[in-house]
């Protein structure tokens, strides 16, 4: 079985991927451009997915798809597909239908209302269109592909897709080691580097290190936190250095904690600041609380601040 590296995964997040293993997909056709769309749908792990297609491998489809074989041939090309298809991934359930999405379409169109998603792959624009109409309706989307030679494109019709979780390109994650709170601040001191068995100090989380090693360099430096790229640096090279010498060894072995630290600089020692979107909401809470409480008289509160 294979799946796609942990890189595709934090493309999506596990929202992505849950929605991915929760998906339901029908593909209407089996031939090149069906097979490989739904290959690159297998791979990173969906719930199940079913391919409509009247058509028997021919010749020709030996020769432009991976996902049949010549042995097979004069065999339902749907079944093979599948079957080619699952092997990628055995935790995909795959099911296969020999008929007509057209035929399957006019006599039982509610068949298309049990998937989450429909690919229609190089399917004839009258029976794309019919099947939009059933689908728009069921507020299921409806992902047209089509291929002509090296060209191609990819149409999705859908009533509203609303896109709730981004990924920044570049988060920070706030520790809050430049202003801790009483009972990290505790946490963090409450460790004696010195007297820890080697086993315990390789285990010393790496927050901890980051804020032991942060309180030295305060003492150093008025107060202040390492704040431009030659100070980050030195500030690494400080938590290196510190390293007790009967762990590091004669090979001079860093610690996985340690490294974790010292990678850690540049985004654990930011300054913890409220986004200027809280700030708003704030403000506004604040607005309201005196507007309607002022001297203790019941006043009116404003329309865009009412609940």
């Amino acid at each position: 079985m294979f799946h796609f590296s942990c890189s595709s995964h934090r493309l999506w997040g596990d929202h992505g991927q849950k929605a991915l293993s929760d998906a339901s997909i029908c593909c209407l056709g089996a031939g090149a451009l069906a097979t490989e769309t739904l290959k690159n749908l297998v791979l990173p792990g969906i719930g199940s997915f079913t391919i409509v297609d009247p058509q028997l491998i021919s010749a020709e489809d030996c020769g432009n798809n991976f996902f049949v074989t010549r042995d097979k041939i004069g065999q339902p090309r749907a079944h093979c597909a599948t079957e080619l298809l699952a092997e990628l991934n055995d935790e995909v359930h795959g099911d296969w239908i020999q008929e007509d999405a057209e035929v399957l379409l006019a006599t039982r169109p509610e068949f298309f209302k049990d998937f989450s998603v429909v690919i229609a792959a190089q399917i004839p624009e009258s029976t794309v269109l019919s099947l939009a109409a059933v689908l728009w309706d069921a507020n299921i989307p409806l992902v047209v592909v089509r291929a002509y030679g090296m060209l191609g494109y990819m149409r999705v019709a859908v009533q509203e897709h609303c896109i709730v979780e981004t990924h920044p390109s570049d988060p920070t994650s706030d520790m809050r080691l430049t202003r801790p709170f009483p009972a990290l601040a505790a946490f963090c001191e409450s460790f004696a580097f010195d007297t820890l068995s080697t086993e315990a100090y390789q285990h010393i989380p790496f927050a901890v290190v980051l804020y032991q090693q942060l309180q030295k360099w305060k003492l150093h430096h008025n107060g202040l936190t390492p704040s431009n790229f030659k100070e980050k640096r030195n500030f690494k090279d400080e938590i290196l250095s510190s390293i007790r010498s009967d762990v590091a060894g004669e090979t001079g072995l860093i610690p996985e904690n340690f490294d974790e630290a010292a990678k850690a600089v540049n985004t654990a020692l930011s300054t913890a600041t409220v986004e200027q979107c809280r700030k708003l909401v704030c403000e506004m809470l604040v607005v309201r609380h005196a507007w309607c409480f002022c001297e203790f008289k019941l006043v009116r509160v404003p329309t865009f601040l009412a609940p």
